[in-house]
């Protein structure tokens, strides 16, 4: 699913020849502990670019275009929006709704990430639990291999999904692989467990 990232690295020039924007934009969705924000972290260490987190709930709309900045200034870089149900339900944001403060607005939020500033060099990931509280303006899957519905937002949706038969091998391995005679129950008896669920399994 993320091959298509070092194309999108090593081809600037072609982007910016094209007046495209040098820009991609990620939705993984998935149950909790599925592994989601590690994808995330491994996808930086690989390609050697700095992440930056955002927490939503400590944002109003002055200080989040402050720091997008700053990613914008380090770019190439990965922004990334963490547990998006957590904050917004559809466009509310549900963690100050009712509260005498002000937050994030959904609206600031597409304007800064799409908005009329460049967001070149910015490999955005957004991540939820609950797909079904997203607003169909940010981007959520249309069903049809994985394309958006705000291209430009969010290019493409991926869903992650509890672990394979040999992705719980290789977990495994690395974590029990001096008690190799114990493998293969391990990976018999994780069948349908999440990476953080498998993972604690093998560390016991």
């Amino acid at each position: 699913e993320f091959d298509e990232i070092e194309i999108w690295l090593s081809h600037e020039n072609w982007f910016r020849a094209r007046g495209l924007p040098w820009y991609r934009g990620y939705l993984l969705h998935g149950r909790s502990g599925t592994g989601k924000s590690t994808v995330v972290r491994n996808l930086a260490v690989k390609y050697d670019l700095p992440i930056y987190t955002f927490d939503l709930s400590s944002y109003d709309n002055r200080s989040f275009v402050t720091d997008w900045k700053t990613v914008q200034q380090n770019a190439p870089a990965i922004a990334l929006l963490e547990d998006f149900d957590c904050q917004f339900c559809g466009r509310e944001n549900i963690v100050v709704a009712g509260k005498n403060r002000d937050g994030l607005t959904f609206d600031c939020l597409l304007n800064t990430i799409s908005g009329v500033g460049s967001s070149d060099g910015v490999l955005l990931f957004v991540t939820t639990n609950h797909i079904e509280s997203l607003d169909p303006a940010l981007g959520i899957p249309t069903g049809v291999d994985s394309k958006s519905t705000r291209p430009g937002r969010i290019n493409r949706a991926v869903h992650i999904d509890v672990m394979g038969v040999n992705e719980r091998r290789k977990v495994a391995e690395v974590i029990c692989g001096d008690w190799s005679e114990c493998i293969n129950e391990l990976v018999s008896a994780g069948e349908g467990e999440t990476a953080a669920q498998f993972q604690e399994r093998c560390a016991q």
